[in-house]
């Protein structure tokens, strides 16, 4: 197991001694190393830099091929949206979402995120009054300073334009939705 997570030349090394996200790499091969049926893994992935990722994922991978039941827990919704089979959404405690990501994608896949920075506390107020009853809004969020406004995207270019009236020096970005805006729309 050392050998695949690359920790092989550190095996004498106290685990003290060990880096954050070595010890990480530890942790996950004393939780795999054992003959198992089910493996409950935490934020595997947190801490680590790039390459150990694609590690850590290459040896999740490997298990769940050979039959062992892998269940993780993750704030990374990108990485879930590339590597899970089945996703379950809880916020305080009930499940607000549960299915393949593919099928929960689809709920959203038909609109645009534009997040616009708010450059005072009231202007949230205002954003929300500008874009009442405009065709192709689908909703509008308060993230403090950062609103989130869903829209279809036909209505993009037009929606954008009135934000801009509104709140000229927000920053804006549009993005596309995947399953972190599934969590957020079911969420917030």
């Amino acid at each position: 197991m050392l050998e695949e997570i690359g920790l092989w030349e550190h095996r004498n090394t106290p685990c003290l001694k060990l880096s954050g996200g070595m010890k990480r790499l530890v942790i996950l091969a004393m939780a795999i190393a054992p003959e198992v049926d089910a493996v409950f893994l935490d934020e595997p992935t947190a801490g680590l830099d790039p390459v150990n990722r694609v590690k850590v994922w290459g040896l999740i991978n490997r298990l769940a091929r050979e039959g062992v039941h892998i269940l993780v827990t993750s704030h990374e919704m990108e990485e879930v949206e590339e590597r899970a089979e089945e996703v379950v959404m809880i916020n305080r405690g009930k499940v607000v979402a549960q299915g393949p990501p593919e099928k929960l994608i689809a709920e959203v896949s038909s609109l645009v995120r534009i997040e616009v920075t708010l450059s005072r506390a009231e202007a949230y107020k205002e954003l929300v009054k500008a874009l009442e009853g405009l065709d192709g809004v689908e909703g509008v969020y308060n993230l403090g300073s950062t609103a989130l406004v869903y829209v279809n995207s036909h209505e993009v270019m037009d929606i954008v334009e009135r934000i801009s009236e509104v709140a000229p020096s927000s920053g804006l970005k549009i993005g596309k939705c995947g399953l972190r805006d599934v969590f957020l729309r079911h969420a917030l």
